[in-house]
């Protein structure tokens, strides 16, 4: 069955028909070979479009895309309640006195290793973290694998500004980039450089960024691919992108279907599989890319996916799909 498929003609939503355009390639290998994967999916999280949607699945890659998408007139209502309108959305750090020791660990790991600590403490908290390989792993995630010291940082899709403060923090010089005004005027009201998208800023960061990062970022695009080219000309040579996004191959999609967390139409235009990825990347003239987890992203994408299930039966959509919950990976320009 070729793209577009037609588990609907018309998106059953109060929304009008003309403000949706229908997917008719993969995003991720461009194959338009494709067929009907999960439908009846809601506005589970955030409740900006009322109606039903579906994804079909990449026969060639294995990547999912939403078959009706907000067209860009009208993508912005779509965002109307987003999180990143908040100046913070962060869960509030546990109290207790174990999770401030570890905390601190993990603090002072990220001061050595981000942003060259001189403090004798923080040597040994980095020492200390070499013995807990899992929870190193995800503090380096969570600092999108900084450069060790003063670097120029992109954040594109930076929302709120987030990242941009830890970074910061950490000595790095940092610019930020959203789509959503919003979430600009918010990141700006920290007293973060963070622009929307225009023809002019994209010219001056040619060739200027030792690190750029895209976390759940490439999923709400039409034009995945188009994005990676730009931010691989906007990379220092050998600079590195740091990308996360939710996985076509999660665990978590086989046992919630239409509940999980990942899916998130009609924001979410595709989710790529591993191939999928790395098709994208090669395309984009990026060369080494190497994979990781996030080790604790599934306990909170259950929790989500419940809530929104609310009791309703959730039927194994797929017992085979046992990947992570989100793919992580960093990229190297030549």
């Amino acid at each position: 069955m070729n793209f577009p498929l037609s588990l609907h003609d018309a998106p059953p939503t109060d929304w009008p028909a003309d403000w949706f355009e229908r997917a008719t390639a993969c995003l991720w290998c461009n194959s338009d070979q494709g067929e009907p994967f999960v439908a009846g999916v809601r506005d589970w999280f955030f409740d900006c479009v009322p109606g039903e949607f579906s994804f079909a699945q990449c026969r060639e890659c294995g990547s999912l895309l939403l078959e009706n998408r907000p067209t860009a007139a009208h993508l912005a209502k779509a965002y109307r309640a987003y999180y990143t309108h908040s100046a913070e959305h962060a869960e509030a750090p546990g109290k207790g006195p174990i999770q401030q020791i570890g905390r601190g660990l993990a603090e002072g790991y990220a001061r050595r290793r981000y942003g060259r600590s001189a403090r004798i403490a923080d040597a040994a908290f980095a020492g200390l973290f070499g013995l807990f390989p899992v929870r190193r792993a995800e503090i380096d995630a969570q600092h999108r694998h900084l450069p060790a010291g003063p670097s120029e940082v992109l954040d594109y899709g930076c929302g709120n500004g987030e990242f941009l403060v830890r970074a910061a923090s950490l000595g790095h010089r940092t610019v930020g980039v959203d789509f959503d005004p919003a979430a600009v005027a918010t990141a700006r009201k920290r007293g973060l450089t963070v622009f929307e998208p225009s023809a002019e800023q994209a010219a001056e960061f040619s060739a200027r960024f030792d690190l750029i990062t895209a976390v759940h970022v490439v999923e709400h695009l039409p034009d995945p691919v188009g994005l990676l080219r730009d931010l691989r000309r906007w990379l220092k040579p050998g600079g590195r992108l740091f990308l996360e996004m939710p996985n076509a191959a999660a665990a978590g999609l086989g046992k919630y279907g239409k509940f999980w967390r990942g899916l998130e139409a009609p924001r979410h235009f595709s989710l790529p599989s591993e191939a999928g990825l790395r098709l994208a990347l090669a395309q984009a003239g990026f060369g080494q890319v190497t994979f990781g987890q996030r080790a604790f992203a599934r306990d909170f994408m259950d929790a989500a996916s419940l809530a929104a299930a609310n009791g309703a039966a959730s039927p194994i959509l797929d017992a085979a799909l046992s990947g992570p919950e989100v793919l992580t990976c960093l990229a190297q320009t030549g």
